[in-house]
């Protein structure tokens, strides 16, 4: 919503959804919102429309638990129980599903010169002793280039 000088607070999008991440281009002015637990991506746009359905991401590729968006003005989602997280087009689909050592990515954000690095935050809590044999760099910070090449 939007905030006035006198403190007033105006309801622009309303989602009656456990959000579990945001991520804002600033770029084209739109908010992304994801629902892990439905798999839904949202899309809000700052003419205050309806929140829409941007993408659903299925179960068996992981909840998206994190979003950022990068210097192209593309989402990326992180796959929490996915081992990758995943670059979509403007119309949602995946187009890039890049694999991690890791099951569980919690964060994401862009950096290096141009944004063209993308450094994922990663979680070892309440993972089982045998996936934390295969999966040794959980709980680590990884970073990963995201141009190819």
């Amino acid at each position: 919503g939007k905030l006035g000088a006198d403190g007033a607070h105006e309801i622009a999008w309303v989602l009656r959804k456990r959000i579990g991440a945001l991520a804002w281009s600033p770029a084209s002015g739109r908010l992304f919102a994801s629902d892990p637990q439905s798999g839904t991506i949202y899309l809000l746009e700052r003419d205050g429309a309806a929140p829409r359905l941007f993408t659903r991401i299925p179960r068996v590729s992981g909840e998206p638990r994190s979003l950022a968006v990068d210097a192209d003005d593309r989402l990326w989602v992180g796959l929490y129980d996915g081992w990758s997280i995943a670059r979509l087009t403007t119309e949602g689909e995946i187009e890039r599903l890049l694999p991690l050592p890791v099951p569980r990515p919690t964060g994401l954000a862009f950096g290096g010169e141009g944004r063209d690095r993308i450094y994922v935050t990663t979680a070892r809590i309440d993972l089982a002793r045998e996936v934390l044999e295969k999966a040794p760099l959980s709980g680590h910070l990884l970073v990963a280039p995201t141009t190819a090449g």
